[in-house]
């Protein structure tokens, strides 16, 4: 009897195995679970490439302290605001998610996400951390950072007491404290003359019992409204220095592309379209050409009708040079004959002077006269060697001289040497 039941029972176990077995459906499990946390927004996401109909993951929030929440949802992500919020318990402690994927009766494997937690003693892959409320530098007799107070603006820290905040100014560190009963947290920092008046401000909170400690994200550049004036002023500056360029660039593209569209394209073939600008060949002159016609002065059957009035007019032009050539070869024989004339009157002169030298007429008048005489001649003498010595040109000479007659009598004369 026990030889024939073992049989019987190992066959009835193989059996339920392989209808177990056909029964199985594997669900690919969700990848890449990760929590993410900004101020007091917290949820998690997940990647899942193949999805089928009917698809909905289970998430699962667990907490050191035994809290604990389920929920399902057809998206990849999961808000936990809600969850972490609701008590002073869930955001101070220690905290993890894991997500299934979830098809029809089957499921797949849980996929657990990193730690996190807002409580900074506690130690976990992700510590989230609050955001300060907007902080401004006050500049006066004392210089002090200003807020809203934190445990006034969030509700939900509700189980914080106090606030400590620490101001960083030119590498030293100004702490203050500031109570839930505070409307206005605030921290005074000094600085020294010429130093640039900006803070970085950092800060914790603390429960009652002291056994949680919430940080806040450092805040950076809180500055005067001195620091801040010329901050702005120095990026208006680099604004309009940038849009100044601009616009040079802009008309400067303009003026290109309007003097290349009024350009007059040339009709000849490339090869013969001279490029000035490569200075390969000497710009030649614009030569003014002025018409001229040929005339003669017997008529002509080459000329034609059209070109008679011009002719005739050249014949009249010509007519009047031969004229006025005429007239002023008239004048100098007039000219040659009184020059001649003058000549025989002044060889007339000289003969009755010698006449009258030889009949002693010259010789009469009183001494003062002959001493004049002398006296004239020796000048005339000194004068004529002067001149004998300084050869004087024709036309330098004067031709028109005065002869003493005798008595008195002076008359002028022509002489053509």
């Amino acid at each position: 009897m026990g030889l024939s039941r073992q049989p019987v029972g190992a066959s009835t176990v193989l059996l339920l195995l392989l209808v177990s077995g056909g029964s199985f459906v594997y669900v690919a499990p969700p990848t890449n679970v990760v929590v993410s946390c900004q101020n007091l927004n917290t949820r998690v996401s997940w990647d899942y490439r193949s999805p089928q109909p009917r698809t909905v993951f289970r998430v699962t929030i667990t907490g050191s302290s035994g809290s604990h929440e389920e929920n399902t949802t057809e998206h990849t992500w999961y808000d936990l605001s809600p969850f972490v919020w609701r008590s002073a318990t869930h955001y101070q402690d220690f905290l993890y998610v894991t997500v299934e994927a979830v098809q029809g009766a089957h499921q797949s494997e849980a996929i657990k996400s990193q730690s996190f937690s807002f409580n900074n003693l506690k130690t976990v892959h992700k510590t989230c951390v609050l955001d300060f409320p907007r902080a401004q530098l006050d500049v006066g007799e004392l210089t002090s950072v200003t807020f809203e107070n934190p445990l006034k603006l969030y509700p939900q820290l509700n189980d914080a007491s106090e606030l400590q905040i620490t101001a960083i100014a030119a590498g030293q560190e100004f702490t203050g404290l500031c109570l839930e009963q505070h409307p206005i947290c605030k921290v005074d920092v000094t600085f020294v003359e010429g130093q640039t008046k900006c803070v970085r401000l950092r800060g914790v909170l603390f429960n009652r019992r002291g056994l949680c400690q919430v940080s806040f994200r450092d805040e950076d550049g809180i500055c005067s409204h001195e620091e801040v004036k010329e901050v702005d002023e120095k990026v208006a500056a680099i604004i309009v220095g940038s849009l100044f360029v601009l616009v040079i660039i802009v008309l400067i593209v303009i003026i290109w592309w309007v003097k290349a569209w009024s350009m007059q394209t040339s009709n000849l073939p490339v090869i013969l379209v001279s490029k000035p600008h490569q200075r390969l060949y000497h710009p030649q002159e614009k030569v003014k050409i002025s018409p001229v016609f040929l005339c003669s002065s017997s008529k002509s059957p080459a000329i034609k009708p059209s070109m008679s009035g011009v002719c005739s007019e050249y014949h009249s032009w010509g007519a009047q040079l031969e004229d006025q050539h005429q007239q002023l070869e008239d004048q100098h024989q007039q000219l040659e004959d009184q020059h001649q004339q003058l000549e025989d009157q002044h060889q007339q002169l000289e003969d009755q002077h010698q006449q009258l030298e030889a009949e002693g007429l010259m010789s009469k008048g009183t001494e003062e006269d002959s001493t004049d005489d002398s006296t004239r001649t020796d000048s005339v003498s000194v004068s004529s060697q002067d001149e004998e010595q300084q050869p004087v040109s024709p036309y330098d000479r004067s031709h028109f001289v005065e002869v003493d007659m005798g008595v008195g009598d002076m008359v002028t004369g022509y002489t053509g040497e």
